[in-house]
């Protein structure tokens, strides 16, 4: 359920492509300022390595939220919401919880989607209105045919490549938008072509992730069915290589759920030096507090590794697959590697 939320996306704009997206918040690590609403796994997309049990179920938002909890969060000073699903596009009254949430005094409102609606500029516009601040954008493939192959959604790469050109259009030069694309069979021998025309598309942080075998995934990461980090590993270094070659000021990368062991060089570019916890709000579990960290593991050699307090290892499913020999620590250099 939590793969596509497991870390909050910096997307304010660096001024580096090779400075990592989150080193400076090295003191902040168990601070927790971001709210996430989840509205559910009803989603309009059938993408198969889904973190979550997705459903055609949709309930109407208020049926699911409290919104007295909601006002108390905010008053708590948590002033980061973050609206996730499912899909969160196709909830009829997604726009009457936006506006709650602006007037209820959140100064910040992020919205996760596969970006099909925001192909309307029209419906663009209102959340924009309403007060989305920021939006997250999910992105597998750098073509129509791998796209959507892999959401088994036919047409889902032309709306969202169109939501990201209606944001382009809407906030010019420096879009807020961050775009996650999980690392697959079939788009991996891609990633720099797909990096590439993200960097085309002017969006302000890229995100590559392992999967996380949970959720409608959870058979995914069986032997002989997908790619193990190592194999995957040259695309991911290429794909880095192509970004820093680019030298886009305005858009950064990050890699989620692949040790440093396994970025030799370029461990600066990890995830984990980002992540913070966040609270989770939603219908069946109502306000908790979750780090993806609890959900990834570390293995006997891992304490080895002068980079070990700021891994959180792989996805806890993925060692039962692949063990852990693919790790090695990292023992020559530490923190100055990251910067």
């Amino acid at each position: 359920l939590f793969e596509h939320i497991s870390d909050v996306l910096d997307i304010s704009v660096t001024t580096n492509l090779q400075k990592p997206l989150g080193i400076e918040i090295h003191d902040k690590q168990d601070i927790v300022e971001e709210v996430y609403v989840d509205l559910g796994s009803a989603c309009n997309s059938n993408c198969y390595f889904c973190a979550a049990d997705s459903t055609l179920n949709i309930e109407p938002i208020w049926s699911r939220l409290n919104k007295r909890t909601l006002m108390a969060l905010q008053a708590k000073g948590h002033t980061h919401l973050i609206i996730t699903g499912g899909e969160v596009t196709i909830h009829q009254d997604l726009l009457e919880l936006i506006h709650f949430a602006k007037h209820t005094g959140f100064e910040k409102i992020h919205l996760q989607t596969n970006g099909r609606r925001l192909s309307n500029p029209v419906y663009l516009r209102e959340l924009v209105d309403a007060g989305v601040d920021e939006f997250g954008m999910s992105m597998h493939g750098h073509t129509a045919s791998l796209h959507d192959s892999v959401t088994l959604s036919p047409g889902s790469f032309v709306q969202t490549t169109k939501a990201i050109e209606n944001l382009n259009f809407l906030f010019g030069a420096r879009i807020p938008l961050a775009v996650n694309c999980v690392i697959l069979p079939e788009n991996a021998r891609h990633l720099g072509e797909i990096v590439e025309y993200l960097i085309m598309l002017n969006v302000s942080t890229i995100k590559l992730s392992y999967l996380h075998g949970v959720g409608r995934a959870r058979t995914l990461l069986q032997k002989d069915l997908w790619p193990s980090k190592t194999q995957i590993q040259p695309f991911v270094l290429e794909a880095i290589q192509t970004a820093e070659q680019i030298g886009k000021p305005s858009t950064s990368l990050a890699v989620e759920a692949i040790p440093f062991c396994l970025l030799p060089e370029k461990e600066r570019y990890s995830s984990d030096l980002n992540i913070t916890p966040v609270l989770v709000m939603s219908a069946e579990t109502g306000v908790e507090k979750y780090h993806s960290g609890w959900d990834r593991v570390k293995g006997p050699q891992c304490k080895e590794c002068k980079l070990e307090y700021r891994c959180l290892g792989p996805w806890k499913e993925y060692p039962k697959q692949f063990g852990w020999s693919e790790f090695t620590p990292i023992t020559k250099y530490g923190i100055e590697c990251l910067g």
